[in-house]
Parts: structure tokens; C-alpha cells; sequence
């Protein structure tokens, strides 16, 4: 759990922000032995799968990705 956290808490700093829905709709789970890390917006992974996509404030896609492989 201290790791899904760890990764829900840097994407914050880098998931795409307009009016924050997609940003407060993080969350973790638990998934037998292990936990799950998502954002709860049907528009969650279309953004995450097209970094092309051009965002404000440092934001960008990948937003799940990316930290876990820093």
C-alpha cells in the first residue's frame, strides 16, 4: 500500500488539471495481494495513452506511467 500511495502522490503533480475532477478522482484499492492506482473519470485514459496532447501548469499524459518508472 505505501508504494500505490507513493505513486498516487506523484501523479497529482503531473495529471492534467482543468477544474480538478480528474485530479480528486485518484484513488488506491486493494487487489488481493496487491493495490490498484487510477483516476475514476471515464476521460482518465484517453489522456493518460496521448502525451501528445498539449496541457497547461507542467501537466501532461503518462501521469500514471511515468512516476512509476522514476
Amino acid at each position: 500500500m505505501v508504494v500505490a500511495d507513493e505513486v498516487l502522490r506523484l501523479s497529482q503533480f503531473e495529471v492534467p488539471h482543468d477544474t480538478g475532477l480528474l485530479q480528486n478522482s485518484g484513488h488506491t484499492e486493494p487487489d488481493g495481494d496487491d493495490y490498484l492506482v487510477g483516476y475514476n473519470k471515464v476521460y482518465a485514459a484517453r489522456l493518460h495513452e496521448h502525451p501528445e496532447y498539449k496541457f497547461g501548469k507542467g501537466r501532461k499524459g503518462k501521469y500514471l506511467e511515468d512516476p512509476i518508472k522514476h
